[in-house]
């Protein structure tokens, strides 16, 4: 039977950091609602177009589907691939869940909200001390509203 839903009570040294979080039967940990992606101008990275609202619900609406008709998840890791591969490993799965305003380097701007699934129990400790305090998405190609 999985624990109850529980808040986490210890903050990383930076701002914000505060997630529910629930652990599974087998002592993997889910955590709900993290923002993971803000707008995007024209060519920060390697966009040749602004992302924003549209680009974001769009890629909820091709998760949800994927989801629904293929029950896929797409894979979450530690570190990325091409600068720490000796490091790099599977941290569990992710489904985007919403697009919401939320305030960034003093302005609202539109987020790409997931929920982080089936972490494992030391990657869920290591996200709870504040050791890995930073989320980067990996797109394959901007004309299609996905994060891989």
């Amino acid at each position: 039977m999985p624990s109850p839903i529980v808040e986490t009570d210890r903050a990383p040294a930076i701002p914000g950091g505060r997630y529910t979080a629930q652990e599974n039967a087998d002592g993997t940990w889910n955590v709900f609602d993290v923002a993971i992606m803000g707008e995007m101008p024209k060519e920060t990275r390697g966009n040749s177009f602004d992302v924003g609202r549209d680009w974001q619900e769009k890629a909820v609406a091709y998760h949800e589907m994927k989801y629904r008709e293929d029950s896929y998840l797409p894979p979450l890791h530690v570190h990325h691939h091409s600068l720490f591969s000796d490091k790099t490993r599977g941290a569990g799965k992710f489904l985007l869940r919403r697009v919401a305003q939320k305030r960034y380097e003093g302005r609202e701007m539109s987020t790409l909200f997931a929920d982080l699934l089936q972490i494992p129990a030391d990657v869920f400790d290591a996200i709870e001390r504040g050791e890995l305090p930073y989320r980067s998405i990996e797109i394959a190609d901007w004309d299609k509203p996905e994060i891989t």
